[in-house]
């Protein structure tokens, strides 16, 4: 049940995506916050300028609600997270809350990331890529290993700047590492 569903939302992401108008489309009707000189190179570099930051962001805060407080750092109002094995969290505040109770109980430490790749189409790009580390308990526990595949939906707001709005994740260890 749980893949049909995960397979049902895979399979609307790619119709959302596949029937947004191309960014480089000049049919495309453009209201006057969103400006079409703005290309897709430009495009692709934000994006993973700001997934960038806000990575090195939050893995740079001294304190667990620091961490959380980043790790929120350019996310939509109303986002919605899909952590694996875990229920759907929702709205900014809800993902700040859900990330402040992870980090005051892991340490992430990522020591590898592969295969990112992002496509844009229209105002919304997906972003996805594989990584590999350790989380650290900071209760002294046992490091775990992780391997993960990960998917972000980025939306474009009428200033022309980026916002994450879905985010989904799930783990990969069984696979060979990277």
């Amino acid at each position: 049940m749980k893949s049909q569903r995960l397979a049902t939302l895979s399979c609307m992401l790619i119709a959302v995506v596949a029937c947004s108008p191309a960014a480089d489309d000049p049919s495309r009707a453009a209201s006057p916050q969103v400006p079409l000189a703005t290309s897709m190179e430009a495009d692709l570099e934000a994006i993973e300028a700001a997934a960038f930051d806000r990575f090195e962001a939050f893995q740079s805060a001294p304190t667990p609600a620091a961490q959380a407080d980043a790790y929120v750092q350019g996310v939509a109002a109303d986002a919605v997270w899909m952590p694996p094995d875990a229920p759907l969290v929702s709205g900014r505040g809800a993902i700040r809350d859900w990330a402040e109770e992870y980090f005051s109980t892991w340490v992430l430490e990522i020591s590898a990331s592969t295969d990112v790749k992002t496509v844009i189409s229209g105002d919304l790009a997906v972003r996805r890529w594989v990584s590999m580390g350790t989380l650290n308990s900071r209760d002294g526990g046992d490091a775990v290993p992780f391997h993960m595949k990960s998917v972000e939906v980025f939306s474009r707001l009428s200033d022309g700047s980026w916002v994450l709005s879905i985010r989904m994740w799930n783990s990969n260890n069984d696979q060979p590492d990277i």
